[in-house]
């Protein structure tokens, strides 16, 4: 299952000027049981004026781990410094399981890009 927040408006006017934070958590979990197996998140907060993002902080980290899974390192992480009319940010994780003689993995990832006009855009897979 993966779960999307929308954009939080935390000020914004009429003259295009403003600040914003957008954030995925993409997760999964057991259905049977009902347990969170692993989690990722990424939270974009940016400010933007006259259509350039002007200032742009990150938080992203993961919520670990359900029965056989583990955390097992970042894979990438593209977190750019402000600057041009639009922002592109992305975090890829991966989660290893064993459970007896089975093994394997899951490698989530979450993009995020921010715009100087106050919008978002969010993927993840």
């Amino acid at each position: 299952m993966t779960t999307e927040t929308d954009s939080n408006d935390l000020s914004f006017d009429a003259a295009g000027i403003g600040c914003k934070t957008a954030w995925v958590i993409r997760r999964q979990s057991a259905a049977i049981v009902g347990t969170q197996l692993w989690a990722i998140e990424l939270d974009v907060h940016w400010c933007y004026a006259f259509g350039v993002v002007r200032t742009i902080d990150y938080n992203y980290g993961v919520a670990c781990c359900g029965p056989a899974w583990s955390f097992d390192r970042w894979i990438e992480t593209d977190l750019p410094p402000a600057g041009p009319a639009s922002v592109t940010s992305f975090v890829q994780a991966q989660f290893k399981y064993s459970v007896a003689w089975f093994q394997g993995g899951k490698a989530p990832w979450i993009k995020i890009t921010v715009n100087g006009d106050g919008t978002a855009t969010r993927t993840w897979g």
